[in-house]
């Protein structure tokens, strides 16, 4: 016979390993869900799509770390699809190290081809002090330019570029010709990293859409979106026979009934196929659970085609040609008040009541190309000034043809896509 007391004791013991078990349940799911949070605050994650595959486990954890010189480069983690591949790493400083200023990155598939893409140089940590922090952590991306297989494996080579100086210091001393070799070292890394393929799995979604936004009867034809886990892309056409350059659709962004998915990744808004045709890179809906998705824009920035180009007599410094109203050449000048204070370049000054560019590309008399030596702009209280240098030396044929690459003319019209 079964004592009583016993029985109760074991029901007891029973009760508390169960709530044991709960508990620890209950703490690890809190601490995986802490764990995500504090992943996108440490790595500065605010892309959206990211943040989803991280939160649906579409991430791979990879640990792998190469020391040169007391100064550590770890990949912690990485992200791959078809179209964009994210890397999360940790730089850390064992000896004397001051101000990370590049990185830059090549990587590979298991064939040794070179993986292709755009790539942006951004980094969070240029003025961290490595004496102070020890440590710092970001991430780096490429936006692939053609779909890919899921290689089993990716070499990253890896090259750090530091700096005794901050960014001010470091161009004050440029600038005062004392810089010193002993300033600037850099370190290159090479690790090889085996990709899970079962981690990345998840298939595209493909949207046909062929729609077209007339804005001032001007065509935007939208073909169709593509979404990856980590990116949408929205391929588009601008039709030919357009009277006007159209510069970029405003305020463009993709949405669900309660969130909106941004255009352009870390910087990066668009890859062009050729002078109409544009694959538009945005935040991923994909792990999104919603039945409903649209594109959204608010009108275009465009301008005349007939108003692109600037036609400027450089030896008499006059203009030749300027169609639109509110753009005027101040200066053309090769005087030692340049804005380069260097007499081996032309400089030509523009004041313009909004924001304006040119493109780097301009051509001679002849139609021959060249390129402009930099582009300068500076913003007074109710004026842009727009610095154009070009090299003396260059044999050119006056006179030079520049052309608009963007102007403020805004040509508001809402509209509203449904892609499903």
């Amino acid at each position: 016979m079964v004592n009583k007391k016993t029985v109760i004791l074991f029901i007891i013991i029973l009760t508390l390993i169960s709530l044991s078990a709960y508990a620890y349940k209950r703490t690890w799911y809190l601490d995986s869900v802490i764990s995500k949070i504090d992943f996108n605050r440490v790595y500065a994650v605010d892309d959206k799509g990211v943040q989803m595959a991280i939160g649906s486990g579409f991430i791979q954890d990879v640990k792998k770390s190469q020391e040169q010189d007391g100064l550590e480069f770890t990949v912690d983690n990485i992200i791959v699809d078809k179209k964009r591949i994210v890397v999360f790493y940790t730089i850390k400083n064992k000896l004397d190290h001051r101000y990370i200023k590049r990185i830059y990155y090549s990587l590979y598939d298991e064939n040794k081809e070179p993986i292709e893409g755009s790539t942006s140089p951004n980094i969070s940590y240029e003025d961290t002090d490595l004496n102070k922090v020890k440590r710092v952590h970001d991430s780096f991306e490429i936006i692939l330019s053609e779909e890919i297989k899921t290689p089993s494996k990716i070499k990253m080579d890896i090259t750090l570029n530091e700096s005794k100086y901050t960014s001010q210091e470091y161009d004050e001393i440029m600038n005062s010709n004392k810089m010193n070799d002993s300033d600037n070292s850099s370190y290159m890394y090479t690790l090889y990293i085996p990709i899970d393929k079962k981690i990345f799995e998840a298939k595209e979604k493909i949207y046909n859409i062929n729609e077209t936004i007339d804005i001032q009867n001007q065509n935007i034809f939208i073909d169709n979106i593509v979404v990856y886990p980590t990116v949408a892309t929205l391929d588009i056409r601008y039709d030919e026979d357009n009277t006007m350059e159209v510069f970029e659709i405003k305020d463009l962004k993709l949405s669900t009934l309660d969130k909106e998915y941004n255009l352009g990744i870390n910087s990066i808004i668009s890859s062009n196929k050729d002078e109409f045709t544009r694959s538009l890179y945005f935040e991923s809906p994909y792990f999104e659970d919603r039945e409903e998705l649209y594109i959204n824009g608010s009108g275009i920035k465009a301008l005349e085609k007939d108003k692109l180009e600037v036609v400027v007599d450089i030896e008499n410094k006059k203009l030749i040609k300027l169609l639109v109203s509110n753009l005027k050449l101040k200066k053309v000048s090769d005087e030692k008040d340049s804005f380069l204070e260097n007499k081996n370049h032309y400089e030509l000054k523009f004041e313009c009541d909004r924001d304006i560019s040119f493109s780097f590309e301009f051509k001679d008399k002849d139609n021959a190309s060249f390129r402009a030596y930099s582009v300068g702009y500076s913003e007074e209280d109710d004026y842009k000034e727009i610095y154009y240098v070009i090299d003396k030396d260059v044999k050119y044929k006056n006179p030079i043809t520049l052309t608009i690459s963007d102007y403020d003319n805004l040509i508001n019209k809402p509209f509203k896509i449904e892609v499903k």
